[in-house]
Order: structure tokens, then C-alpha cells, then sequence
């Protein structure tokens, strides 16, 4: 009578974790059941093999002895801890090709794996739904998927769209100029999606507004979208040819004294052509032309292209002035003028300085040298024609270190005098009646038969140039008489140094040298006693010798002969 003993409680509570569903297995051997008959007793599970869903759910255990039974039940927990797995389509690839549009419409499925539960939620976390249009480019589309108790899986895939549509662009129709400088307007470009680069890819140098050759020029562009497709035009200019001729060498004022122009240089038309107006020849020699506007003209024989071929062009007066000073001048120090309305710039010579400034008409300047020196002046007037003018100076010397008079005391009446100034002048004298003058070098006279006592003579020192100056010189010849010679012989006549007038002086002194300049004889009084002999009484040989008197402050030095 006594049932048997089931204990469910090691099951109590039990969690189990699945996917999406859970199928019971036989869990008697994870109870503990007993029996005080044991031979009999036996012990069965309900719902072996069925599906369960996560949640909470009851196991039922039986047992019996075969007279008496009994009965526990364990509550589990069902649990899904497994994600579901989401199966996103391979990356796409599509490419455009509809000229009007920069996106295609994509549809694309999601699935799950097939061990995934089927009761599950989507969300997309980037990229475009399927069916929407997408932009060129890549899009990455993200998905979540997620299963009712919260497990959750992503997965990706990317749409690239590739723009397959090339640019579109239009050159100009083809261009024929009779100028050779063509203005055009740049091809037309557009795409359907991005952006486009121009890219010119031949003549680099030439753009609207250059110079083109005569003949057909094909200048190539290529427009390039951010896709890297392509496409060219080309933009034909064909350049007709034309007498008209490069008139810039006239544009502007020529001056008078620039070179001859040939205008023959400036025209590229190989056929016929005359010239009219200011030339007949194409030359132009502005130094023949007279200030003012002048026309030339190109008359052409056969041309493809209207041109106007007449051309004014405007000569101006070169600058011009007058050198306003004497081309000889007096002294180092001087000023040079050029009367001119131009701007002054002066040159120099070698060994000239500007005292004033070089950009005066007016120039002072010092000089190192006395003589001939060229002075160059430019000028250059307000509308820029120059022009260079040069004159040669002549520096003179002037007359220095002259004084108004001068006075001399000789012992003689004749005798070398040395004239008072440097040299640089002519020497007009004015002698008295007797007197008698010979040069003897530019200034060095002799003078003879002059009186005793005062004699004036007026001296006129001038160069024609410097200021000339007057002088008075007035030599004073003491009341004695120096003999030039003697011949002491004994013979009573004129044997001694005789000195006449010698008694009027206090003290006088008497020295005599020989040729080499050795004194041989030398007395403190002089007496007119020297008979021609030495200091010893020895007669000296006849010769001329020079002799030093000193009568009081009266210093006379000379020669004189001796002759036996």
C-alpha cells in the first residue's frame, strides 16, 4: 500500500536554450524516484519528443509499483539565445546608360538562413530600400535583423553605379577670319551626372583672342567627367591672307632722329602692293619728315579680305638748345650752360667734377687739368625724344701771382731780369727812351743802358682770356759802377777792380769764386785794392769769375773778367 517515492526537484527551475524551439528528451534519469518494493516499480515522463517554444513549461514524471502510483511535475525555462542569420544578395554592379538620368532603380530580396526562426523583425541602418533609384557611385546597404527575444545579426551589401553615359561637347562651327587675331567662344560641355573638365590638347599657345597663322588651324578639346569618360571636338580656324600690315612700328610718336623704317617688314602678304602718302617706297626717314601727323597707305593687288590699309602716324621735333658759354674759359674752376625747354643730363670728361648738379642747364664743375675737354649734354623732352649736343672747352691758365709793382735796387745799368707772373700770357713792355730789352725766355729779359737812378717800366701781362694786368716795375740804380772786367798788368791803366761811387757805403765786402765755385779771395773791406790775385797774393788766371759786393745792405752779384 505504501506509493512510490518521485523527487522532481533537481529539474525545478532548469533552464534549456534552443533556436526557436526546444524538443523534450527523456530527463527520468535526472530525478531521483524510490519504492519499498523495487522489483516492480516503473517511472515515465510525459510529452518525450515534443517541441516546445522558449518559455516556461511544466514536466510531468509517473511512477508506479504496479499496485500504487504517484506523481511530481518540475517547471523549466525554454530559453532562445540563438541570433537569427540574415542572407543579404551579393554586391551589385550596374551601369547607366540613359543620358537623361544619373541613377538606376534597384530591387533586390533579403532571406535568413534555414535554421532561423522564421518570426523575426528587419531594420535597415544604411543605404536605400529596394526599388529605390540609386546615385552613381557606391551605397552601402546595412540590415538588422532581430528575432523575439532580442538576439540579433547584420549584414551588408554594396549597389555601384557606374555613370557608362560620356560628356557631351560642341566646338564652334569652323571659323574663317580675314584677321589674324581670332576671338571665339570655348566648346559647349554638359553631362548627366558630374562636373566636367575642359582639357585643350593640342596649340597651347593659341586661345580666343591669339594670333593665328595663315591657313587652317584644328585646335583640339577633350571634356572628361568624374567617371573618366570622354569625348572630343575639334575647332577649325582657317586664317585668310591679308595685306593689312602690323602698324605698331607707327602706333606711336616717332622722333625725329630714330632710324628708317621699313614698312616693308611689317606686311606678310605675298602678293602685290603700293605704297602712297608719306612714302612711296615703304621706307620712312623721320629725319625728313616735319613735325606733325602724316598718313601712309597699302594699296593692294588682289585680296581675299577687305582691309584698311591707311595708317596716320605723328613725327615729333627732337629736343634741341644752345651751348651758352665761350668755348675758352679762364681757370679750372667754371661753369658750362645749355639754353634748352628739355631735361639736361650731363656727361663729363675724364678728370672733371661736378660741383652742381649733372641735371642743370647750368653745370659748375672744377677740372684737373688745364687744356682742351669735351662736354657731352643729353637731352630728352617731355614726350620722350632725346638728342646729345658736345662742345670742346678750352681751359686757360690765368695770370697769377702778380702784384700791381714792383721795385729793384741794381749796382749796374744792365742786367737779367726775371718777369713777375707764371708764364701763360703775352708780355707787352713800355720801356724808357735809352733803355734797350732782349728776351731771353718766356720770362727772362736783359735789359740795357739803364739810367742811374730811377728807371719805370710798365708791363701788360694778358692771354685773351683772363683778366690782363698791368704792371710798374721800377728799378733803382745806385750812384756807382761796377766794371765788368779789369787787366791787372802793371801798366797803370785799369790794373784793379775799380768800383766807382765805392766811398758813399759804410762797410763793404768784396767775395770772388772761380768757375768751380771755390772762393779765392774774400776781404770784409774792400777798398778797390783787388789787383786779380788770390788770398795768398798769387796773380789768378785770366778767366771769368763771379763775384759777391756787399756794400752796406746793398747785395750786388755778378761776373767779371780778368785779362792780362
Amino acid at each position: 500500500t505504501t506509493v512510490p517515492q518521485l523527487d522532481c526537484s533537481s529539474l525545478q527551475g532548469a533552464t534549456f536554450t534552443t533556436d526557436c524551439a526546444w524538443q523534450v528528451p527523456d530527463l527520468v534519469g535526472s530525478i531521483s524516484f524510490s519504492d519499498n518494493c523495487n522489483t516492480s516499480l516503473s517511472v515515465s515522463q510525459d510529452g518525450i519528443g515534443e517541441m516546445l517554444a522558449p518559455g516556461t513549461h511544466e514536466i510531468v514524471f509517473n511512477a508506479s509499483d504496479g499496485a500504487n502510483e504517484n506523481s511530481c511535475a518540475a517547471t523549466i525555462q525554454v530559453v532562445d539565445n540563438v541570433a537569427p542569420i540574415p542572407l543579404c544578395p551579393e554586391d551589385l554592379e550596374i551601369i547607366v546608360t540613359d543620358p537623361n538620368s544619373c541613377s538606376a532603380q534597384v530591387q533586390y530580396q533579403l532571406n535568413l538562413a534555414d535554421n532561423s526562426c522564421p518570426d523575426v523583425s528587419w531594420d535597415q541602418v544604411d543605404g536605400l530600400p529596394s526599388g529605390a533609384f540609386f546615385p552613381v557611385g557606391t551605397t552601402t546597404n546595412t540590415f538588422t535583423v532581430s528575432d523575439a527575444t532580442n538576439n540579433a545579426n547584420q549584414c551588408s551589401f554594396e549597389v555601384n553605379v557606374i555613370d557608362g553615359v560620356d560628356p557631351v561637347i560642341i566646338c564652334s562651327e569652323p571659323i574663317v577670319s580675314c584677321e589674324s587675331i581670332v576671338v571665339f567662344d570655348e566648346p559647349f560641355y554638359t553631362d548627366n551626372c558630374s562636373d566636367v573638365v575642359l582639357e585643350q590638347l593640342d596649340h597651347l599657345e593659341m586661345s580666343s583672342g591669339s594670333q593665328f597663322p595663315v591657313g587652317e588651324t584644328t585646335i583640339h578639346y577633350k571634356a572628361i567627367d568624374a567617371q573618366g569618360n570622354w569625348v572630343m571636338c575639334g575647332q577649325s580656324i582657317t586664317v585668310l591672307e591679308s595685306v593689312q600690315p602690323d602698324w605698331s612700328a607707327i602706333a606711336t610718336p616717332i622722333c625725329q632722329n630714330e632710324t628708317v623704317i621699313d614698312l616693308n617688314d611689317l606686311v606678310t602678304y605675298t602678293g602685290s602692293y603700293n605704297w602712297s602718302g608719306a612714302t612711296s617706297d615703304g621706307f620712312i626717314d623721320p629725319s625728313t619728315l616735319a613735325p606733325g601727323v602724316h598718313s601712309v597707305a597699302l594699296t593692294p593687288v588682289g585680296v581675299d579680305c577687305p582691309v584698311d590699309s591707311v595708317q596716320t602716324f605723328e613725327i615729333l621735333e627732337n629736343p634741341s638748345g644752345t651751348f651758352s658759354t665761350e668755348t675758352t674759359l679762364c681757370g679750372l674752376n667754371n661753369t658750362i650752360g645749355f639754353t634748352t625747354n628739355a631735361n639736361v643730363s650731363w656727361l663729363l670728361p675724364d678728370g672733371v667734377t661736378a660741383s652742381s648738379g649733372t641735371g642743370d642747364q647750368n653745370l659748375e664743375f672744377v677740372a684737373d687739368t688745364y687744356g682742351e675737354h669735351e662736354f657731352l649734354v643729353q637731352l630728352l623732352s617731355d614726350d620722350g625724344c632725346s638728342a646729345e649736343f658736345s662742345t670742346v672747352l678750352e681751359l686757360v691758365q690765368p695770370i697769377v701771382d702778380v702784384d700791381d709793382s714792383y721795385e729793384y735796387q741794381w749796382l749796374t745799368t744792365e742786367g737779367e731780369l726775371n718777369l713777375p707772373y707764371n708764364g701763360a700770357a703775352d708780355v707787352e713792355w713800355e720801356l724808357p727812351a735809352t733803355v734797350l730789352l732782349q728776351e731771353l725766355d718766356e720770362q727772362t729779359v736783359f735789359l740795357e743802358n739803364l739810367n742811374v737812378g730811377s728807371n719805370t717800366l710798365y708791363l701788360t701781362l694778358s692771354n685773351d682770356v683772363c683778366p690782363s694786368q698791368e704792371v710798374e716795375i721800377t728799378i733803382f740804380i745806385e750812384d756807382l759802377l761796377i766794371p765788368s772786367g779789369f787787366s791787372p798788368n802793371n801798366d797803370g791803366f785799369n790794373d784793379t777792380f775799380e768800383v766807382t761811387g765805392l766811398e758813399q757805403y759804410n762797410q763793404v765786402k768784396l767775395a770772388v769764386f772761380n768757375r768751380w765755385g771755390n772762393e779765392v779771395y774774400h776781404t770784409e773791406a774792400y777798398v778797390n785794392d783787388w789787383q786779380g790775385h788770390d788770398m795768398k797774393g798769387n796773380q789768378l788766371e785770366p778767366d771769368t769769375y763771379y763775384v759777391v759786393l756787399q756794400l752796406d745792405d746793398i747785395e750786388y752779384k755778378g761776373y767779371v773778367v780778368i785779362k792780362r
